[in-house]
């Protein structure tokens, strides 16, 4: 648990403002969660500390961040990475993103890429494949970003028949403005736009999925970037609403 998060409570607990029994209840978190820090986990403690060093030094962050938070899902489970984020004051999907480029290519002693490259071609899975693909960058001078992307596009797999219906149900929960929270709605959007712009998002591996040749592909493609502009235009019309609305009251 982060310090802002105690630091919150602590003042919730103090605020004359809240409600007797609100103010107890912030008391006790806070007891219980410094109670609970007070029991610390060496290996834990470590891995925080090696983080917040490999924040400071700028030039292998990205790779030394990559690799601790592979260890702590190693040791610790997949869910470990969200806690492990608020401890080191940084976004967990930047942290899942790193370790996939570290593991992507972590047996490569010296993969001679810059980061932006290897990050863009270390959703291709076969190994070889994708040391192919950086060989033949090097071999022909196409070392940039957005060739490495367009090279990895062609071993992308194509989404899950899962894949596709969660994001399908996540957009029509999204597109339900009747009855719904507006909160929630936005929330929503927010969700959905942000894994369109993850690199390594399923969004992103669905509109760029191989079947390039097909009209049934070109137009599911269509209608998801339709589909993803138009929450664009629903989110920037929320967030106009409730700056309005901030600025009457």
């Amino acid at each position: 648990m982060s310090n802002a998060t105690i630091e919150k409570l602590e003042r919730l607990a103090n605020d004359k403002g809240a409600t007797a029994g609100e103010r107890a209840n912030a008391k006790a978190a806070v007891e219980k969660l410094k109670a609970k820090r007070s029991k610390k986990d060496p290996v834990w403690e470590s891995f925080v500390t090696e983080g917040k060093a490999a924040i400071k030094d700028r030039d292998n962050a990205r790779w030394r961040l990559g690799e601790l938070a592979s260890r702590v899902e190693g040791k610790y489970g997949d869910s470990s990475l969200k806690k492990y984020a608020q401890e080191l004051e940084t976004n967990e999907s930047t942290l899942k993103n790193y370790r996939s480029v570290y593991i992507a290519w972590k047996d490569q002693k010296d993969p001679r890429g810059s980061y932006s490259i290897l990050r863009e071609l270390a959703p291709i899975e076969d190994p070889k494949k994708r040391i192919a693909v950086l060989e033949k960058m090097k071999k022909n001078n196409e070392m940039t970003s957005r060739k490495a992307y367009e090279y990895a596009k062609r071993y992308k797999p194509p989404p899950k028949a899962s894949e596709i219906r969660r994001y399908e149900n996540r957009a029509a929960r999204a597109g339900k403005s009747k009855g719904t929270d507006s909160a929630h709605h936005y929330g929503e959007a927010v969700s959905i736009l942000k894994e369109f712009l993850t690199p390594y998002g399923n969004v992103r591996k669905l509109i760029h999925s191989q079947d390039f040749g097909s009209v049934h592909g070109t137009q599911a493609r269509r209608e998801i970037l339709k589909a993803l502009y138009d929450l664009r235009a629903r989110v920037d019309a929320e967030i106009s609403r409730l700056e309005t609305g901030n600025k009457l009251n």
